[in-house]
């Protein structure tokens, strides 16, 4: 039986295998509508059952979502107390959200883009999801990337409209200028020390740091 370890991985797999589906029958309007939003519902489950279990043991769960030997790359991630919470409050939200769009979208979208809706919908959640919890710059970028694309999808299901169109292209320039400021924020420029300029400073300095900081050429006469 899988463990509760192995569940977070197993959650990502069946929205991924739920947007196939969905995908596949994707002229099947009913059909698309139990099967996406029934799967979205059971992930959202099985990472309720995960945020819960960290929450009550207090013991963080560690995993590999990706692997490439060839070039080293590891996507891991890490469910800690703090994610859990993000997870737990994403589950309860998303899995009653599910279940309700089956009835929803049968008078609220067009046939023809209840597919598109359903895939964008798993994408949305699971990309959250590992936003989350990954432990990796990569696979967050990855993660941050994705779950901003299907948003802009979602909101521009009805493109024929302005304003629809309007909101997704906004919504896209101001998630992507947030990107750059994480970016601009975790590089290692931004985390250089700021130079001391006050005096209570200078007794924790060596005399070469003093004279370094542009001393007075007789204080730093005597120094070889």
């Amino acid at each position: 039986m899988l463990g509760v370890h192995g569940w977070l991985p197993a959650a990502l797999l069946v929205h991924a295998i739920t947007s196939v589906t969905t995908l596949a029958l994707a002229r099947r309007a009913r059909w698309c509508r139990w099967i996406t939003f029934g799967g979205s519902a059971l992930a959202s489950v099985m990472t309720i059952v995960v945020a819960t279990t960290v929450l009550a043991t207090g013991r963080p769960l560690t995993g590999v979502l990706f692997a490439h030997a060839a070039s080293g790359l590891v996507v891991d991630y890490a469910v800690t107390p703090l994610s859990a919470w993000f997870l737990l409050v994403l589950g309860i939200l998303s899995a009653p959200i599910a279940i309700y769009s089956v009835g929803y979208l049968a008078h609220a979208v067009a046939p023809s883009r209840t597919a598109a809706v359903g895939i964008g919908f798993n994408v949305l959640i699971a990309a959250v999801d590992v936003v989350f919890v990954v432990n990796n710059v990569i696979g967050f970028l990855f993660a941050w990337e994705l779950m901003t694309l299907a948003t802009a999808a979602l909101v521009a299901t009805e493109h024929e409209s302005r304003t629809s169109r309007r909101a997704a292209y906004l919504y896209l320039v101001m998630s992507h200028v947030g990107t750059g400021a994480l970016v601009a924020v975790s590089s290692p420029s931004s985390r250089r020390p700021v130079p001391c300029r006050s005096r209570r400073c200078w007794p924790a300095m060596s005399s070469r740091d003093h004279c370094a900081r542009g001393s007075s050429g007789s204080s730093c006469s005597g120094l070889g």
